[in-house]
């Protein structure tokens, strides 16, 4: 979970959600672990298969990226795609 710097989280429940459109939270998402988990774009790029430029675009809001390349990103940080539909 990402914090709003100079503010402090003081529980895990402590959160604020905000809703985004489907290209930004994957776009987000997959920048931030990166971020957090240390691989470089080119680095990760590797592990996928992919060249850096794919993943540079798959880290852009304009990126319309399909599910089985999520979900190949997420396998090579060993995690699953998580799809949860809900009402408008």
């Amino acid at each position: 979970m990402r914090t709003v710097p100079g503010r402090r989280r003081t529980s895990a429940e402590d959160h604020v959600a905000v809703r985004v459109a489907p290209n930004l939270s994957i776009a987000l998402a997959v920048r931030w672990y990166r971020h957090d988990h240390g691989p470089t774009q080119g680095q990760l790029a590797k592990r996928v298969g992919v060249s850096q430029q794919q993943i540079a675009k798959l880290e852009r809001v304009e990126s319309n990226v399909t599910l089985r390349t999520l979900s190949t990103v997420a396998s090579a940080f060993d995690h699953t795609v998580n799809i949860e539909l809900e009402p408008a």
